[in-house]
């Protein structure tokens, strides 16, 4: 008579006993997603103010809290609300505005550079990292 031959892997045919359920399913890819989410919200908590705070220097040529000279007459794309200057030597960056931004069930909370002119007024700069 011949030898039955033990099977390799120790498998049955049909892996029915170790199946998920539907249910079983759906929650662990609610769970991945959840992960996934949160991933990705701390991502971009950690990648946009890392983008604000280099872009601003960048623009100045000069670290924060630091006024630039005067006689400088680079102009930057940047404009004072009171004066109208838009030469980066009378602007500085003093302290931080907080932002949120909505995007598809993701809110994110962070802090944009404030920059200031030295006659006082407020200086609006366009970042980069929101636009279109």
């Amino acid at each position: 008579m011949a030898k039955k031959v033990p099977r390799l892997h120790g498998r049955s045919k049909h892996k029915k006993a170790d199946r998920l359920t539907q249910a079983e399913r759906r929650a662990r890819l609610a769970e991945r997603q959840q992960q996934w989410t949160q991933q990705w919200i701390a991502l971009a908590k950690a990648f946009i103010p890392r983008l604000l705070n280099g872009e601003v220097p960048e623009r100045l040529g000069r670290p924060a809290h630091q006024w630039g000279d005067r006689r400088e007459a680079i102009e930057v794309h940047a404009c004072c609300n009171t004066c109208r200057r838009q030469q980066r030597g009378w602007f500085r960056r003093q302290g931080t505005s907080p932002r949120r931004l909505v995007m598809e069930g993701l809110v994110i909370d962070f802090r944009v550079p404030r920059v200031r002119c030295a006659c006082g007024g407020t200086v609006d700069v366009s970042c980069s990292v929101f636009v279109p």
